[in-house]
């Protein structure tokens, strides 16, 4: 399973995992990747400016993720063109936004002139 990436519009976002676990990513502007792996009962605020995806990357277990958001427009999310020049894989977006990698590709291009 493979959660849509977020732009973080709103002040803060709370994840929590009653069941199951993922891997966390986040991509910030200056740091570049920070990894966490996220078990049963773990707890996980994200500050505003990061962009997270969250990955299960055992198949053969479920996850449940309960989120939260701190934000009058939680459902509006916009994501930074700069998302496209980071090192995150371009399987990783073509399953985010259910598209081809010549997609993504193309994306990227026109993003880069």
């Amino acid at each position: 399973m493979l959660l849509l990436l977020d732009g973080q519009s709103g002040l803060l976002e709370i994840l929590q995992f009653p069941r199951g676990g993922v891997r966390l990513d986040l991509w910030t502007p200056l740091t570049s990747f920070a990894l966490k792996t996220l078990q049963v009962g773990d707890l996980y605020v994200f500050p505003k400016g990061i962009v997270p995806y969250q990955y299960n990357s055992d198949w053969n277990k479920s996850a449940t993720a309960i989120s939260g958001f701190g934000s009058a427009n939680a459902g509006i999310v916009s994501l930074p063109t700069t998302l496209f020049a980071t090192r995150i894989d371009d399987q990783i977006f073509t399953k985010s936004f259910k598209s081809g990698v010549a997609t993504i590709q193309k994306i990227k291009a026109s993003l880069s002139s």
